[in-house]
């Protein structure tokens, strides 16, 4: 019987590893953030960069002066 009933210490124990769970997936999504962030301001500077190079190609290709 006494195997089966969770002491107070083993609650805290539980409470404890899942706040520290909790603060470590917290901090993966932020890093996980972070990191797509910068990849679409490095994607947008790339458009940005490439755009007029492609529209004035595409333009040359439709026959468009």
């Amino acid at each position: 019987m006494s195997e089966t009933v969770a002491t107070k210490t083993d609650l805290q124990l539980l409470r404890s590893e899942f706040d520290l769970l909790r603060s470590e997936m917290a901090a993966q999504e932020n890093r996980i953030v972070i990191k797509l962030g910068g990849l679409m301001v490095t994607m947008i500077f790339v458009l940005l960069a490439i755009g007029p190079f492609y529209f004035r190609w595409v333009m040359s290709l439709v026959g468009t002066p």
